[in-house]
């Protein structure tokens, strides 16, 4: 079980805020050690209490940028276990809300009688809801999730494997005469007879008419607990079925979640250009798995001697694949001369810029530093070290970045430096704060920096971390 989910299921109790989690509890071993995401039910008076515990743990608050994966009442927060190498998604629901991915059109009003319910796992100490309960509410949201045009472009409308082993979880765990005591209680509006046509439906083999059927019925008595209407939601619900297919079509892939404090620019120089590519395509993979990460290359050698996935990158903000080439060739040709280098100068202070925009709308970005550190530094050699007193390539770096704010107003939020030799940093503390000081004239920005080895990966990542 991770260290982070168990100190933070200690600090909810302990708090005595109302939660559970509410779903999936077929595999509780899964969320417990983070390869599921941990689906909590907070009763909503709670919230705030709730949100100041995983901030005290050390989660980060993270949103959708837009779509279907933004809910009203649904946040999303992440941490990062490090003993163990995973990301711990902690979603928080104040109110259960259903229905297919692309449009969640159903709210259900029963999250208080849902809490009450709930009982403490013997195993890992998870609150979970009553297992009458949990297959009412797992049976509404599969039969809700079904969707014509998905049943049409693909075969994915009948349960995956792990739906049916946690359906027959959960029947071989309730007392029926508990489930259609609930049902007429908070649910008198859904007949018995539809609530065992739902189960019947759920099980292997049942058509795709069976299913859109069974859908139309459920829908129809869900109609006033709709947060759309009909027309609306049927629309929205093609619309965003087509975004995500163009988007899986076109290899960009699924929406990533942003951090709700806004994107950073986490610039990395080292000793050698693919040393620091390789590092940062590390970075992009850790926090890929998490957050939106784009990586901006700041590197003006050929096309062919960087890695594809850098390459692209390099295109974005200037527009035209064609241009690129151009300024490539225009660089290698003059590299000495006074064109070549106001060239350079401006594509680099254009993909700062554009690294600087996208942090502005919520995107990690991870800037390769390399070719901000060979442009000339119009400022004075500083008679004051940067980190370190044999710290020279950082205090160079460094008056380059000094050099780029003062001339358009640009500077990355992190800086790493990385160091092939150990005691190159020894005794070099790992992060520190550079602000104004008042007895010197330079106006310095606030600069987080870490210089580190080369095979700090782990140092890098806490690094980043603290400051996300």
């Amino acid at each position: 079980m991770s260290i982070l989910v168990k100190n933070l299921i200690d600090l909810l109790n302990s708090e005595g805020i109302a939660y559970c989690h509410w779903k999936s509890n077929a595999a509780l071993d899964r969320s417990a050690d983070g390869r599921n995401d941990l689906d909590l039910l907070i009763e909503r008076r709670d919230a705030a209490k709730f949100k100041q515990c995983v901030f005290v743990l050390g989660f980060k608050h993270a949103q959708a940028p837009h779509g279907p994966a933004r809910i009203a009442g649904i946040d999303d927060f992440f941490g990062f276990d490090f003993e163990i190498g995973r990301f711990i998604h902690a979603q928080a629901h104040y109110c259960l809300v259903l229905g297919h991915d692309t449009t969640k059109n159903y709210r259900l009003p029963v999250e208080r009688a849902f809490l009450d319910s709930r009982n403490r796992d013997k195993d890992y100490g998870f609150p979970i809801p009553s297992p009458e309960w949990e297959l009412i509410i797992f049976c509404f949201r599969m039969i809700l999730k079904f969707s014509w045009i998905s049943a049409a472009l693909t075969t994915r409308y009948q349960l995956p494997p792990n739906a049916l082993d946690e359906l027959k979880y959960l029947q071989d765990r309730i007392k029926p005469e508990n489930v259609d005591q609930i049902l007429v209680e908070h649910f008198p509006y859904i007949e018995k007879a539809l609530f065992d046509d739902c189960l019947q439906t759920l099980e292997p083999g049942t058509s795709k008419k069976q299913w859109g059927l069974t859908r139309r019925r459920l829908r129809t008595k869900f109609d006033g607990v709709s947060l759309r209407g009909p027309t609306h939601n049927a629309c929205l619900g093609m619309w965003r079925h087509l975004v995500n297919a163009i988007r899986m079509r076109t290899g960009i892939g699924a929406l990533k979640r942003e951090p709700m404090e806004g994107g950073i620019v986490v610039a990395v120089t080292g000793e050698t250009p693919f040393d620091t590519l390789n590092f940062i395509s590390e970075l992009k993979k850790w926090l890929g798995k998490a957050y939106h990460v784009r990586i901006i290359s700041t590197q003006l050698q050929k096309a062919k001697s960087l890695p594809s996935a850098e390459v692209v990158e390099n295109n974005s903000g200037l527009g035209f694949r064609s241009n690129m080439r151009f300024f490539h060739k225009l660089c290698s040709v003059m590299d000495n001369s006074l064109l070549s280098r106001t060239v350079q100068k401006t594509i680099l202070l254009n993909r700062m810029k554009y690294a600087r925009r996208l942090a502005g709308k919520g995107v990690i970005v991870l800037l390769d530093s390399e070719g901000i550190s060979r442009l000339p530094s119009k400022r004075k050699p500083s008679s004051r070290k940067t980190v370190g007193s044999d710290n020279k390539s950082g205090d160079r770096f460094m008056e380059q970045l000094q050099s780029c704010y003062d001339e358009k107003g640009i500077a990355p939020d992190l800086v790493i430096v990385l160091k092939n030799k150990l005691e190159d940093s020894s005794n070099i503390s790992l992060e520190k704060m550079h602000k104004p000081a008042e007895n010197q004239n330079i106006e310095q920005p606030v600069v987080t920096y870490l210089e580190a080895t080369a095979n700090a990966l782990q140092q890098a990542k806490q690094f980043i971390w603290s400051n996300l």
